[in-house]
């Protein structure tokens, strides 16, 4: 019979602790849906457009508004889940160590055979050694099935407050469909309207491009016919400047010719 509540409670204790596995691990799910559930609603609020009838848009905020503070609601039930709140968390009880268990055993041993000399009838020690066992099984599976009914509420109510903020946040999802079909064809029609007017803008640009761009030729064609002007007046200059500086040598064409005289008559002296 011994054995088998030994067995029985030793079960009881590691069941304890393969529920607090078990709580611990499931707390992926409800993050992923809290944070998927924060980005709708950031989108919702980005993206909704004010230019609508004020019932409606009134009905959008206080889902939108419902939604955020179920969410909330379901992150501090969260964090009291994971740590208790602002405290320093959940504390599991267990088994001493085994050196601890191997100490209080040969120090029963011990007792037992002073106690063997006076009392034949004592129970064994292996005996007394597992009646302590039983009762340490007995007290911390009894602590953490506490601790773990505790964080089983909690993510109990995690779970509760995520569907409360899905809830308003699927009715807000209509009428944020409909505002945004209300406004898709006013969004359309003011885009055409920008696209025009930039298209309008690009063509003006364009012209005046074209323009400067001719104003640009004329303004260079003229400089080039200066240039000309003034590399062709400069070439007569210097050309002037080079017939000065050289030394004119006499035409022998200008030189007088001698003059013939007949025989016999005598040339006149100069006076």
């Amino acid at each position: 019979m011994s054995n088998e509540l030994f067995e029985f409670y030793k079960s009881l204790h590691e069941r304890e602790l393969d529920r607090r596995d078990s709580l611990n691990n499931s707390i992926s799910t409800p993050i992923g849906l809290i944070s998927a559930i924060i980005g709708v609603i950031f989108f919702f609020c980005t993206n909704y457009y004010s230019n609508c009838n004020i019932i409606v848009k009134f009905m959008f905020f206080i889902l939108v508004l419902s939604s955020v503070i179920f969410v909330c609601t379901s992150i501090y039930k969260l964090i009291k889940f994971y740590n208790n709140g602002l405290s320093s968390g959940y504390e599991y009880e267990g088994l001493p160590y085994a050196k601890e268990l191997k100490e209080y055993y040969d120090y029963l041993v011990g007792i037992n055979k002073h106690n063997k000399k006076i009392n034949s009838n004592i129970p064994d020690t292996e005996v007394e050694f597992r009646n302590y066992l039983i009762e340490t099984f007995i007290n911390t599976s009894g602590h953490n099935a506490f601790v773990n009914d505790k964080k089983a509420e909690y993510f109990y109510e995690v779970k509760k407050y995520i569907i409360f903020s899905i809830i308003p946040l699927l009715l807000s999802t209509i009428l944020f469909a409909y505002n945004y079909q209300l406004n898709k064809e006013k969004t359309m029609d003011s885009k055409a309207e920008i696209f025009d007017s930039i298209q309008e803008r690009l063509n003006i640009l364009e012209t005046k491009l074209d323009s400067l761009t001719t104003l640009n030729e004329d303004i260079m064609d003229n400089d080039e016919n200066k240039e000309k002007t003034l590399q062709d007046e400069n070439g007569e200059n210097e050309m002037d400047k080079e017939v000065k500086n050289e030394i004119i040598t006499p035409d022998p064409n200008k030189k007088p010719s001698s003059r013939k005289l007949k025989e016999g008559v005598q040339p006149k002296k100069l006076e």
